[in-house]
């Protein structure tokens, strides 16, 4: 259950046992960024996994959740932390610190999801899952072949760089000048 930054603690406290009780097991972000004392003592007291998005956007952030302990386990997306190498940083921090890893994205189309794919290929483990589904909702693509699905997982693509080639005549419909 993603509640995206729109509880206050005393909503929080309430509603995740209600929460647990109907057998949800993974509550992700319920408070505001700035409340990490508060996630600290729902990661304590409540008996769900507690899973910490959008304030972890640097590795400081990450450390800081990980000395005060308010969160089991974090969302990693490259475009939140601003690029691959900090989004490496910032998942081997909570892996080092035994937290478990969502593999998120923003939504992306296939262009993202092939970086994103590749990327947390090379983690030793993901353990919450993943959220590539940002190309299902895609009208079109700029790419010669989207990217592939089947028995509801992503099929990481083959092929050099991201394993996903753009096509440039794709490119120019959308009004992109192509160099």
């Amino acid at each position: 259950m993603d509640i995206n930054q729109r509880w206050d603690l005393t909503t929080a406290r309430r509603f995740i046992p209600q929460l647990a009780e109907a057998g949800c097991r993974i509550v992700e972000q319920p408070l505001r960024g700035s409340d990490v004392a508060g996630m600290s003592e729902i990661a304590r007291r409540e008996n769900v996994l507690l899973v910490a998005d959008e304030p972890l956007e640097t590795p400081q952030d990450m450390l800081r959740h990980v000395l005060e302990r308010a969160c089991h386990g974090v969302s990693v997306k490259i475009a939140k932390h601003g690029s691959a190498g900090a989004a490496a940083t910032v998942a081997h921090l909570a892996q080092a610190a035994g937290l478990q890893i969502f593999a998120g994205t923003m939504f992306e189309s296939s262009v993202g999801v092939a970086s994103h794919a590749q990327f947390f290929a090379t983690l030793p483990e993901v353990t919450l899952g993943s959220q590539f589904f940002g190309p299902l909702l895609m009208h079109e693509e700029v790419v010669s072949s989207p990217v592939r699905y089947e028995n509801f997982g992503l099929v990481i693509p083959q092929g050099p760089g991201s394993g996903i080639e753009i096509d440039p005549d794709r490119l120019r419909e959308f009004g992109t000048p192509v160099r």
